[in-house]
C-alpha cells in the first residue's frame, strides 16, 4: 500500500490514534460451542465427570478386591488347587509392573469405558509365568470378512499374536475381538454431562455474570470499544476490577440465563441419574451387585477358564472369582444364618468354621438331620443316634448298639458311674431321654468309637450341654477311669497278696509233711536193722 501511495504521490492515511490491545473474552458459551463444532467426548473427559468416575471407581475396587480361585472336580466332589502359579500370578504378583489388584481394577475400566480389557499371557511352554496387561489404545484387530468362521488377529505395536495369547474381557462385543465402550454407546449422555461441567466451571469463573451486549445511542470510536473491551473482560474474569462503568447512552442487553433459569441444578441431577442407570448403580447393594458386578464376574471367569486354562484341563478345572467379602454381612445376620443352617443339617460346624476363616476341628463335621437329633458323620460316614445308643455304617450297612458292645465290666462301672454323677457336674437336671443319650454317647467314647471331639460334639448337640458342661463330663469320665484303674490294681496288689500267702502256708505244709515221712522212713529202717 505504502509503494502505490508514493508512485501516485499519495500518502497513505494512518491513524494516529493510540493503539489499544484487542481483548475478547476468556470462555465463550461452551454448550452453544459444542453443539455448533459436533465435539465427540473422550474416554478422558468422560472420566472427568463425578458420576461416571465414582462408578468406574466403585465396580472396578469391587471386582479387584475379589480374590480368584482354581478348582478341580473329581468323581462329583470339588478340590480347591492352591499350589499353581496362575493363581498366585492373579491374586499376587503378576510379573508385570502392575500387581493383581491394579491388573484386574485396568482390565474392568478397559471393559466398562474402552474396547475392552487386555492381558498378554507369557508362556514357558504351558507354564504362564505372567499377565502383562496392555491398555487398549495399543491394541489393534485385524478381523477375517467370514460372518460364520470368525478369527482374527492381534496387533500390538506392529508385532501380530492370536487370540488365545491374550485374555480378553470385551463388553458387548459381536466378533469376540472387541467390545463397545459406554463412550461409544451413550457418547450423547456423557458429552451433554460434560458440557455441563464445563458451562458451570465458566459461570465460577465469570462471576456468575450473564453473557449479553452493549448498544450505544451514537458511533463508538476504536480507542473507546477496546477500553470498554478490556473493561468488559475483566469483570467477567472473576477478580478485583469487576466494575465496569456505563457512560450516558450505553445500555446493556442479556443475551443468557442464568443457572437458576435454564434449571442447571434440577438438570444436573437428572444427568447424574442416567449415568448412574447406565452403570446400573442403586441405593439397594443387592440390586447393584446382581445388575452392575456380577455380569462383569461371570465375563472375567469366562475369559480365564478360556484363555488360561489349558485344553486337557478345561474338562474339570475352572476359575471362580471369590464373591464371599463383597456379599458377606453382618456379624449378627451370618450367625443368624449360620444358626439356621447347623439346625437344619445345611452345613457342620466346620463348614461354618471355614466360612469365617477358622481353623478346623476334629470332630465337628457333624450334621444333625432331625429324627429325633440323629447324628451323621461326614468324615465317617456314621449315623448316630443318642436316644437308642445305635450307630449305623453305611459302607459296611451294619447297625450296632453302643451300650450293649460294653463287655468289660470295668468300662460299664465307668459309664454308670459317670451317667450317675453328671448331673452334679452340670448343675442342672438331665431328662430321661437326655440320661439314655449320655450313657450312649459315654460308652461309645469309653469303648474308643468316637474321638474326645466327636464325643463333646453329641454332647453339645444329642444332649443339649454347653461347651463347658460337655468338657467337664468328659474330664469326669477320664477321673472314673482313673479311680476306677485305681481301684483295680489295689484289687490286683491285694489279690497277689492273698495268692503268695497261701502259696506260703502250702509250702510250709509240704515241707512239714516231708520231714515226717523223713523221720518215718528212718524209724522203719532202725526197727529192720534191729
Amino acid at each position: 500500500m505504502g509503494f502505490w501511495a508514493r508512485l501516485f504521490g499519495q500518502e497513505e492515511i494512518r491513524d494516529e490514534s493510540p493503539s489499544e490491545e484487542e481483548v475478547s473474552p476468556p470462555i465463550s458459551d461452551v454448550l452453544l460451542e459444542a453443539l455448533l463444532n459436533n465435539e465427540v467426548i473422550t474416554r478422558e473427559k468422560a472420566m472427568t465427570l463425578p458420576a461416571v468416575s465414582g462408578a468406574v471407581d466403585f465396580i472396578g475396587n469391587s471386582i479387584a478386591s475379589m480374590p480368584v480361585r482354581l478348582f478341580k472336580e473329581k468323581n462329583g466332589t470339588v478340590e480347591e488347587i492352591t499350589k499353581d502359579t496362575r493363581v498366585k500370578i492373579l491374586n499376587e504378583d503378576t510379573g508385570d509392573t502392575l500387581d493383581a489388584f491394579q491388573m484386574k481394577k485396568a482390565l474392568v475400566e478397559d471393559y466398562l469405558m474402552g474396547k475392552g480389557g487386555y492381558a498378554f499371557i507369557e508362556k514357558r511352554r504351558n507354564e504362564v509365568v505372567s499377565l502383562r496387561y496392555v491398555e487398549d489404545i495399543y491394541i489393534t484387530i485385524l478381523k477375517n470378512f467370514e460372518p460364520i468362521y470368525k478369527n482374527f488377529e492381534i496387533i500390538v505395536e506392529g508385532n501380530g499374536y492370536r487370540p488365545y495369547e491374550f485374555i480378553k474381557l470385551l463388553r458387548n462385543t459381536k466378533d469376540g475381538a472387541s467390545g463397545t465402550g459406554l463412550t461409544v454407546e451413550i457418547s450423547k449422555v456423557l458429552q451433554t454431562a460434560y458440557q455441563t461441567l464445563l458451562y458451570q466451571l465458566n459461570l465460577v469463573e465469570s462471576g456468575g455474570n450473564k453473557k449479553g451486549f452493549l448498544q450505544s445511542e451514537r458511533k463508538l470510536g476504536q480507542p473507546e470499544i477496546n477500553a470498554l473491551k478490556k473493561a468488559w473482560a475483566n469483570m467477567y474474569a472473576n477478580n478485583t476490577e469487576n466494575v465496569v462503568v456505563l457512560n450516558n447512552g450505553l445500555k446493556f442487553q442479556e443475551a443468557s440465563n442464568t443457572s437458576v433459569e435454564m434449571q442447571l441444578d434440577q438438570n444436573k441431577r437428572t444427568l447424574e441419574d442416567e449415568i448412574e442407570k447406565v452403570f446400573h448403580i442403586s441405593d439397594d447393594f443387592e440390586t447393584t451387585y446382581k445388575e452392575a458386578i456380577y455380569p462383569i464376574v461371570k465375563a472375567f471367569e469366562t475369559a480365564l477358564n478360556r484363555d488360561l486354562l489349558l485344553e486337557k484341563e478345561k474338562k474339570d478345572h475352572f476359575f471362580v472369582l471369590d464373591v464371599k467379602e463383597i456379599l458377606r454381612a453382618s456379624l449378627k445376620e451370618r450367625y443368624e444364618a449360620y444358626k439356621l443352617a447347623k439346625e437344619t443339617g445345611f452345613m457342620t460346624l466346620n463348614e461354618i468354621r471355614r466360612a469365617e476363616d477358622m481353623n478346623h476341628i476334629d470332630g465337628l463335621d457333624v450334621i444333625n438331620v432331625g429324627l429325633g437329633a440323629v447324628l451323621y458323620d461326614t468324615d465317617l460316614h456314621k449315623y448316630y443316634t443318642p436316644n437308642t445308643g445305635t450307630v449305623g455304617d453305611l459302607e459296611n450297612g451294619t447297625v450296632q448298639n453302643t451300650t450293649d458292645n460294653l463287655t468289660n465290666s470295668e468300662d460299664k462301672q465307668v459309664v454308670n458311674q459317670v451317667v450317675n454323677d453328671a448331673q452334679e457336674v452340670v448343675h442342672k437336671p438331665l431328662l430321661v431321654g437326655q440320661i439314655q443319650a449320655l450313657e450312649s454317647i459315654m460308652a461309645g467314647y469309653q469303648k474308643g468309637t468316637y474321638t474326645e471331639s466327636q464325643a463333646k460334639n453329641m454332647l453339645m448337640i444329642g444332649v443339649g450341654l454347653s461347651s463347658t458342661d460337655a468338657d467337664n463330663v468328659l474330664g469326669l469320665q477320664e477321673e472314673v477311669n482313673e479311680e476306677v484303674e485305681k481301684q483295680g490294681q489295689s484289687n490286683n496288689d491285694l489279690n497277689k497278696m492273698l495268692i503268695n500267702h497261701e502259696l506260703a502256708e502250702a509250702y510250709d505244709e509240704s515241707g512239714n509233711s516231708a520231714e515226717r515221712d523223713g523221720k518215718e522212713c528212718e524209724q522203719r529202717e532202725n526197727n529192720e536193722r534191729s
